[in-house]
């Protein structure tokens, strides 16, 4: 049951056997928490009675880093080594969602400057051409096109 290319949901296993089944596993301590590779990138799984969960990496080093009931001790040590790279680089590659969406606060940011400066356009203006509120800008080729329209 792993992620259908584009799928941006998590993966659930059913059964041990089915989750280590294609690629070996690493479980940190004695907790819940499980480490694995799944189409390339790495994955955090929490284990809840017999279902492999995955959860998103910041949950899991939230988890790690502030934990009193479970032994996490050493941790970061254990998925580096598993995963076979920094903690940065593996924030890196698991919140590509996350880079693409600053990537594009910053064009439109730059845009929105620009517009500020230049025709005297506000981010409730802009707003209301794209209906919707500034803050939940999702489909950067209409932010574009009325950027563009508006410049």
């Amino acid at each position: 049951m792993s992620r259908k290319l584009g799928d941006k949901g998590y993966d659930s296993y059913m059964n041990y056997q089915a989750f280590s089944s294609d690629m070996p596993v690493q479980q940190i301590n004695q907790t819940q928490w499980y480490l694995k590779f799944e189409k390339g990138l790495p994955g955090f799984y929490l284990k809840t009675d017999d279902v492999f969960q995955q959860m998103p990496t910041s949950t899991f080093i939230v988890t790690a880093t502030r934990s009193t009931i479970y032994d996490f001790s050493g941790w970061q040590q254990q998925m580096e080594n598993y995963f076979n790279l920094t903690k940065e680089e593996i924030l890196c590659l698991t919140d590509i969602e996350r880079a693409e969406e600053l990537a594009f606060n910053r064009t439109v940011g730059t845009n929105i400057k620009y517009l500020r400066k230049l025709r005297n356009v506000t981010q409730v203006k802009l707003s209301a051409s794209l209906d919707v509120s500034f803050h939940k800008f999702k489909n950067m080729k209409k932010v574009k096109t009325v950027v563009q329209q508006l410049g």
